[in-house]
């Protein structure tokens, strides 16, 4: 009996000690694993965030906007104390000068003015009678004038023509009136579509330009419009046209024959390998020469807006220059005359 109970102790020590012993090695086996699962320099006995955090994310390659090449900063390359060149088929700026500070627009105001009148819907044939009040002004401050009479009836699209081809003022004054009613009112609306265009920079005081301390915009602002402007037909037909007859009236029994001031300053100073279309000029004593104009390659349509300039074919020169150097023209051809 005591042999068989001492037997039986043996067996239950045996199979007590295998258990342990399975037990030890199972728990052997599970730290192994977890170990095998914990990073390299992860804290011991961390929490599983800390765990996770020390996990090193895989690297993603940084979203990169596309290179676009800073406007060239311009100096000596120009005369002129303000210039703005954009390529107007896709918005890239490519040069500028003290392009966004504030200068005195003097004519290139009238680019606001052709642009609200192509909108306004009035149609062509339209007719407007002159009166001496509204030329009296004008005639005063040496405005430039297409040449209208007091009592004089002619069109809408004479008037168009007339504010831009000669830069008249008595034109860009009848063409306030039939929009608006009055000069002033005509202003605020000149402001008001400013604003939306984003000329942040700019305030009209009139419809032609003539100088007033609260009449300013900037180089950057008048290329802005004036790429507005191309995208209406009947503005780039007047801006581009060379040559325009008034109609015939008892004042002018042949009409008034209107030629491009733009085109006739330019003819000494067309640049090469891009076609020259047209623009706006302007001058004041305080604004200097000025001269907004654009042209064309290939299909791309470049503006170029010079301001400040000391005499008059210096924005001719300058637009010629910024044209050449935007058209790939060698540089040490660039400048020469």
């Amino acid at each position: 009996m005591e042999e068989r109970k001492s037997k039986r102790g043996k067996i239950g020590l045996t199979v007590f000690l295998l258990v342990d012993l399975l037990l030890i090695g199972a728990a052997v086996y599970m730290i192994a694993a977890r170990q095998r699962d914990i990073p390299t320099g992860a804290p011991l006995g961390g929490t599983a965030a800390s765990v996770l955090d020390s996990v090193p994310e895989e690297t993603v390659p940084a979203a990169t906007e596309p290179d676009v090449p800073a406007p060239l900063e311009l100096a000596d390359e120009i005369e002129c104390g303000y210039a703005y060149v954009v390529n107007a088929s896709d918005g890239l700026v490519l040069a500028e000068k003290n392009g966004e500070e504030r200068m005195y627009p003097a004519s290139m105001t009238k680019l606001m003015t052709l642009l609200l009148a192509c909108e306004s819907g009035i149609e062509p044939d339209e007719p407007f009678t002159f009166d001496q009040d509204m030329l009296d002004p004008l005639i005063e401050r040496g405005a430039s004038r297409v040449g209208f009479e007091a009592g004089e009836t002619v069109t809408f699209g004479d008037l168009l023509y007339g504010s831009v081809l000669p830069s008249g003022g008595d034109a860009t004054a009848a063409l306030a009136i039939m929009i608006d009613g009055d000069e002033q009112t005509f202003a605020n609306h000149m402001n008001r579509k400013a604003q939306a265009l984003g000329m942040f920079d700019t305030h009209f005081s009139n419809a032609s330009g003539l100088h007033a301390e609260d009449h300013y915009s900037t180089a950057r602002d008048i290329a802005l419009l004036l790429q507005e402007t191309l995208k209406h037909d009947l503005c780039r037909t007047v801006l581009t046209a060379p040559v325009y007859t008034t109609s015939r009236t008892s004042q002018h029994p042949n009409g008034l024959e209107l030629y491009s001031v733009v085109d006739q300053r330019m003819a000494g100073f067309l640049p090469q390998h891009i076609v020259f279309q047209g623009g706006k000029t302007g001058f004041t004593d305080y604004a200097g020469y000025c001269l907004a104009s654009f042209a064309e390659q290939e299909g791309t349509t470049y503006i170029v807006v010079v301001a400040g300039g000391e005499e008059k074919e210096t924005p001719c020169r300058d637009a010629q220059t910024l044209y050449e150097l935007l058209c790939g023209v060698p540089e040490q051809n660039v400048g020469e005359q």
